[in-house]
């Protein structure tokens, strides 16, 4: 199944469902540096996705392999336009992070700067192929890249974040794994295959349960452990429970037999 939003400029944005996975696929080679209406057509993308039937999760990925992203375009930073690519990312930032959708997942390959850091970590999880770099090169622009720092800081510590935000530096896949900032690193030789039997993890669970959880999940980061524990109760017994894929897969568990999802 494709799809193509409407606001979607030519050859620069991909929007598919196949296989049970929603691809959001960055395509400005080589670099594919993200401009305004990139970041449009990508929000557009994953409401699309997150509407879609077919598909359990989302993941944001690019052609080619040089680059998941090389940053936000520097042309559109002027001030006549930078105004329209910040607040597109921000959106883009904020579709990524809602919590009613999707699982979303960022694929990342070679280089993920700037702007794409930004899109990668607003997702829920990162994976990366083993060659991927990551920098936050704006202070060299003579401004700082605080949204990908404050990102990044929701996983590692504060410190850190900044101090790549105010060098620039770049951190390659087994650092980033090592600082918690991507969960898996993918080969390089066997990458498109590896990151097939990945994402087979997720396409086989129910596409309701994924979204609930995903749900909870993100409400229960802003509260203390307190206030988890006191409303963990009730998401179980009145949002959990109640699935009808939650009764299916205790049905086929007791019967011995692989679930049927029914996805509501």
């Amino acid at each position: 199944m494709s799809m193509s939003p409407g606001s979607m400029p030519a050859g620069s944005v991909r929007v598919e469902s196949r296989n049970g996975v929603g691809w959001i696929t960055f395509d400005r080679p080589p670099l594919n540096v993200v401009n305004a209406g990139m970041a449009r057509a990508a929000r557009a993308g994953i409401e699309q996705l997150d509407a879609d039937d077919s598909s359990r999760v989302i993941v944001i990925t690019s052609v080619g392999d040089k680059a998941f992203a090389a940053g936000a375009d520097v042309g559109e930073h002027r001030l006549d336009q930078v105004r329209e690519l910040n607040d597109e990312l921000f959106a883009l930032v904020a579709t990524l992070m809602k919590p009613d959708g999707k699982p979303r997942i960022a694929a990342v390959k070679g280089i993920c700067s700037g702007g794409g850091n930004e899109v990668a970590f607003a997702c829920d999880f990162v994976v990366a192929r083993s060659d991927t770099r990551f920098s936050q090169p704006e202070v060299k622009l003579g401004a700082v890249g605080n949204l990908g720092a404050f990102l990044m800081a929701q996983v590692i510590a504060p410190g850190k974040a900044l101090e790549l935000a105010l060098t620039g530096d770049w951190m390659n896949a087994e650092e980033a794994l090592g600082f918690g900032l991507i969960t898996r690193i993918l080969p390089q030789d066997d990458y498109d295959n590896a990151l097939t039997r990945y994402l087979e993890r997720f396409t086989d669970k129910s596409m309701a349960a994924l979204r609930v959880g995903r749900r909870q999940f993100r409400s229960l980061m802003g509260m203390s452990v307190a206030e988890g524990l006191r409303v963990l109760p009730d998401y179980f017994m009145n949002e959990s429970i109640q699935l009808e894929d939650y009764q299916e897969g205790v049905e086929a568990f007791m019967s011995k037999r692989k679930p049927v999802w029914r996805h509501r």
